[in-house]
């Protein structure tokens, strides 16, 4: 019988290494089906890829900084991560992203997973953050979303797209929440502004792919808990299926040495203890995931989407490692030499730097931009008398980029991408957001 593989990614750095390797080993002994199980470690920084990169059926990765200003680290390196983890998927494969620091407690989890996405049709369920007015979440008005699943352990149906989600933070641009709809969307009160943490995009990803979800409630030691019951509010519990305890998080994994310290060792205490009892029960696992009629149109669904997939992903795996190259502007965009010259002159900038200057002479109606994509956002101003620019972008083999295009021009402006047969038209005085995915460029707002 053929299982349907799951994906599992976390992150990871130095600090955290023990983490890592504990939350796969409890994932691996607990399945029923660890052969069909895949690691991957998105690393901050080269030390936990290399320390990491023995386990089992694992792959590691270094993420590469997305924002340089700020620095690879804290929620911007998470964050990172969780971008690097979504441009895996779409590919066949069931996705699941989990901190370091959470702990599977429930003998057969992988069948839970595959019955709630292949068999029920869930789009997306796990963990979600405290209710307003709880240990970490307070009484402001600044608050994460709520009732609605997060990155801590998230599981992601193959039948929708995930390759679109965005995850990097923004602290300090809340979203005011001044709408009724707004209020839906992210289970805020009217009032409200919606905290940008990571991946605070989810609410409205979900909303406008109109994906399904399911919410576990977290559960707090000096409440509902049950494994962690007694220890500190800082940890969090997850429960399904009517009380079966299934996701523990300790929470400051960078901050609390693994087993270490006074909150890591009270944390995994309680863990050691339950397994241990769950073992001597012999309860074994308690569910079990088989392919039947009803499931059988999603697993060719699957298998088609793993078969079109396979150049993107062995792609990716061929970058595994190596750094993102620094993005480089041509010098000098050059015509395609197939259409005619046009009267007058053209101003064209990338972030600033100049790509084709105004006395460049004749103008050609074709003109070809060079970059390098990154996860960075570009931004193209055109200037000039002339008309009718047609703009040939680079091609975006392995993720998706965007890019803002400013029309200063007396005429329209048509986008297209090397090699791909779509193309998008910027009217005169508009500046539009573009998005250049592997088939095309698409208007994205």
């Amino acid at each position: 019988m053929d299982v349907p593989t799951i994906h599992v990614h976390t992150q990871s750095d130095k600090a955290t290494v023990g983490y890592a390797t504990f939350m796969w080993e409890t994932m691996r002994s607990l399945a029923n089906h660890p052969e069909a199980l895949r690691l991957s470690v998105h690393g901050i920084g080269p030390s936990a890829g290399d320390r990491l990169k023995g386990m089992p059926d694992t792959k590691t990765y270094q993420v590469q900084n997305v924002e340089p200003d700020k620095g690879m680290v804290g929620s911007t390196a998470h964050g990172a991560c969780i971008e690097h983890a979504l441009s895996m998927t779409d590919d066949g494969d069931i996705h699941v992203l989990v901190d370091s620091d959470t702990v599977v407690v429930a003998q057969g989890w992988d069948d839970y997973v595959r019955i709630e996405l292949l068999d029920k049709g869930v789009g997306t369920f796990g963990t979600t953050y405290e209710d307003i007015g709880n240990f970490t979440s307070g009484g402001g008005n600044v608050q994460t979303y709520k009732g609605i699943p997060n990155v801590v352990w998230m599981a992601l149906s193959p039948l929708h797209s995930w390759r679109g989600l965005k995850a990097l933070p923004r602290k300090g641009s809340d979203v005011p929440v001044d709408s009724d709809a707004l209020s839906k969307i992210y289970n805020l009160p009217l009032g409200y502004h919606v905290l940008r943490d990571v991946a605070w995009q989810i609410p409205q990803y979900l909303h406008d792919n109109s994906i399904s979800y399911k919410a576990w409630k977290q559960l707090k030691p000096s409440g509902a808990a049950t494994i962690l019951k007694g220890l500190s509010d800082y940890h969090e519990e997850y429960h399904v299926d009517d009380a079966v305890p299934f996701v523990l998080h300790q929470r400051g994994s960078m901050r609390h040495s693994y087993r270490a310290d006074r909150i890591s060792s009270a944390f995994y205490g309680a863990v050691d203890r339950y397994l241990t009892s769950e073992k001597e029960s012999g309860r074994g696992p308690r569910w079990r995931w088989e392919p039947n009629a009803a499931n059988a149109r999603t697993l060719e669904v699957m298998k088609l989407a793993k078969e079109s997939s396979a150049t993107r992903i062995a792609e990716i795996e061929r970058l595994a490692g190596q750094p993102t190259p620094t993005p480089v502007i041509a010098v000098a965009p050059t015509s395609t030499g197939t259409g005619p010259t046009i009267n007058g002159w053209l101003k064209a900038t990338l972030d600033g730097a100049s790509v084709w200057n105004r006395y460049t002479q004749p103008v050609p109606s074709s003109i070809a931009v060079g970059f390098t994509p990154d996860m960075s956002t570009k931004n193209l101003r055109l200037e000039g008398t002339v008309g009718d620019v047609h703009i040939v972008l680079p091609y975006a083999p392995v993720r998706a980029y965007t890019l803002t295009v400013r029309n200063l021009t007396t005429g329209l402006v048509t986008l297209a991408v090397l090699g791909q047969n779509k193309t998008v038209d910027v009217p005169k005085d508009a500046c539009w957001l573009i998005l250049v995915d592997v088939d095309g460029v698409f208007h994205a707002v």
